[in-house]
């Protein structure tokens, strides 16, 4: 973060714009702590915790904030349930158990009324909330549910799925009317935008793809300079999208000219969520432990706020507030920002308009009437390309299908509830050490009433740190002999190095560059990585069986073509000694990767998002099978 000062003085650029130098400055800081101006100020009440709860009977898998209010959250977990909470509320209002498998993902509608959820088994469930009852039950993918959103003006509801593809369902025709098939890995992530018109998606290929819903296909890709695509996000009003990644960079993407506005530098973790400001002013970015407000016009990092939030699952902003929730085990904390007391605009004043300016930005219409997005029984609509034509179903032919005006044009709603009022924000705590009412702290060790001397508590305090910092500083000694091949361009030096330390977190730091640059890799590399990846993938720590999951992905896609025809076709002689090396590379390689399928196949059977990331993987090795 800004500020943040070091104990060295950073190292020379490395070749090929792939620096260790990041890495190296998050171990130097370890020894210093960070400044106050970036930490959760709750002396001038900056952010708070709001509240923590068991939210189900086992681990959480996902959660969804009501983007209109940011008053009302649901959760899924392993325990097959989907539970409602009223925010800043300790009790469930509602619990519905319909669902055979784990759940995966929920989302609510935009007016908060509807609920649609998605687990591993890849079905889905729809929920009216005001009548608490299941509504429809929509099975179609054949595996897990990563990402749901809400058409804003029809019943229809966007779904991505770990069988890498996205699908649009007519909730209620209950049926699939498209699926669009072109990312070669888990899709992450979609939203549907402003207008209705278009989906959005992200995957682990490395890539944004927009759909169009109105002609039935790709409309545009855009190829992001590595790492998985995490969160996307419409811009409020302008052609604008915002899309965050694993290289912990945000990217904004003009969806009129389909160029790259911008990108933001890189973060300390990749980014978990974001979401624009209401106004469309700024754009919140939530990382591990971290708060980013970001301009993109000039690119500008307005404000950061540290939180003790983990890994951020959703964010909204309501009553000049941004509302944020996490997972913790089988618990759900809920984290509140002032938005008043953030700097959310530039202080420097704006620049005057031009053709590539967000003020001069082309924007959404939202008035304009919203054509169908399925096809009419008389099929004048054709299939274009990046459709699924065998799952896409057209009306029964006794059946013309709703006008459009009728499908996407508001619709009067029953008075089945009281009107809406404007929402009151969050009480701040009453002191900086309270807890904020109707919070349920996880369980924790009953303090002892025996006030401790200064001598004790700074003792306390200082309890294991020595034997830390030896721990960071070994660490830092290999990551600067690896530097030191590294700024020589010697990669296959640096990966050797990194390999023989038999440091995992070396190791971890190295491949998190390396993976976010694919060329870089090479048969020799593949062959020094994937037997000391096998430790990483039974590791117990999130972080290591994490990279070592995106590592066997990127050698699948990228190098497992050459390996299968390398070894298909052994040289006929010994004679050609370069591609007798190539041919025992590639078996070594082979034997490997049929080592990690079977890794991960037993971990597959784990509970949790271990388990869900794992059966990805080990769907991902299908391709050794061609």
């Amino acid at each position: 973060s800004k500020g943040q000062q070091f104990l060295a003085e950073p190292l020379s650029s490395c070749s090929g714009g792939n620096s260790l130098i990041p890495v190296l400055n998050v171990i130097r800081a370890v020894h210093r702590p960070s400044p106050l101006g970036t930490m959760a100020n709750h002396g001038g009440k900056r952010s708070w915790k709001l509240q923590e709860f068991v939210a189900h009977a086992s681990t959480v898998n996902c959660l969804a904030l009501g983007k209109n209010s940011g008053r009302i959250l649901a959760s899924g977990g392993e325990d097959r349930k989907v539970n409602v909470w009223a925010v800043g509320r300790p009790n469930c209002i509602m619990s519905l158990s319909s669902h055979t498998s784990p759940v995966d993902c929920v989302q609510f509608d935009v007016n908060e009324e509807r609920l649609v959820s998605g687990s591993r088994s890849g079905t889905l469930k729809l929920y009216d909330l005001v009548q608490g009852k299941l509504v429809r039950t929509l099975p179609g993918h054949k595996s897990s549910i990563t990402s749901l959103d809400f058409h804003p003006f029809g019943d229809f509801v966007a779904s991505s799925s770990s069988d890498q593809s996205v699908k649009i369902w007519d909730i209620r025709r209950k049926g699939c009317i498209y699926t669009y098939k072109g990312h070669t890995d888990t899709v992450r992530c979609l939203q549907t935008s402003p207008d209705g018109k278009w989906v959005v998606s992200g995957s682990d290929d490395g890539t944004v793809r927009l759909w169009d819903l109105t002609a039935g296909k790709q409309l545009h890709m855009f190829p992001h300079a590595g790492g998985s695509v995490q969160c996307l996000q419409f811009h409020p009003n302008d052609f604008l999208l915002a899309s965050g990644s694993s290289d912990r960079c945000v990217r904004y993407w003009d969806l009129e000219s389909f160029s790259l506005v911008s990108t933001t530098d890189e973060a300390s973790s990749s980014v978990r969520s974001v979401v624009y400001h209401p106004d469309g002013e700024c754009l919140f970015a939530g990382c591990k432990d971290l708060l980013k407000v970001y301009g993109w016009e000039p690119p500008s990092c307005r404000d950061t706020i540290a939180m003790a939030w983990g890994n951020v699952s959703d964010m909204s902003v309501s009553s000049n507030q941004l509302i944020s929730a996490s997972l913790n085990g089988s618990n759900v904390v809920v984290w509140v920002v002032d938005l008043t007391s953030t700097r959310l605009t530039d202080d420097a004043p704006k620049r005057p308009a031009t053709a590539a300016s967000q003020t001069a930005r082309k924007a959404f219409d939202r008035t304009a009437e919203r054509p169908p997005t399925y096809a009419g029984a008389k099929g004048d609509a054709q299939l274009a390309e990046g459709v699924d034509e065998s799952s896409r179903h057209s009306p029964p032919p006794d059946d013309e299908g709703p006008p459009a005006s009728d499908v996407f044009a508001g619709k009067q709603r029953m008075d089945r509830t009281p009107p809406r009022r404007a929402v009151a924000p969050f009480p701040m705590p009453a002191g900086s050490g309270a807890s904020p009412p109707h919070s349920r702290p996880a369980e924790r060790t009953k303090p002892s009433n025996k006030p401790l001397s200064d001598a004790e508590g700074l003792d306390k305090l200082l309890k294991g740190h020595q034997s830390q910092c030896k721990v960071m500083e070994e660490r830092r000694h290999h990551l600067q002999n690896v530097h030191s091949h590294w700024s020589k361009s010697e990669i296959k030096a640096s990966v050797s190095t990194a390999v023989g330390t038999k440091n995992p977190g070396v190791l971890v730091d190295l491949l998190g560059i390396l993976n976010i640059k694919p060329s870089l890799w090479s048969l020799g590399i593949c062959s020094i990585v994937l037997p000391a990846v096998d430790e990483l993938l039974k590791s117990r720590h999130e972080t290591h069986h994490q990279c070592a999951a995106t590592t066997i992905k990127l050698v699948l896609r990228h190098l497992a073509p050459m390996i299968l025809t390398n070894i298909k076709s052994p040289p006929p002689d010994t004679s050609d000694l370069a591609r007798e090396e190539r041919y025992q590379k590639s078996q070594g390689c082979w034997s490997n990767l049929r080592k990690l399928r079977e890794v991960a196949r037993a971990r597959s059977q784990e509970s949790g998002t271990t388990g869900v990331q794992m059966k990805e993987l080990h769907m991902a090795f299908t391709i050794l099978d061609s």
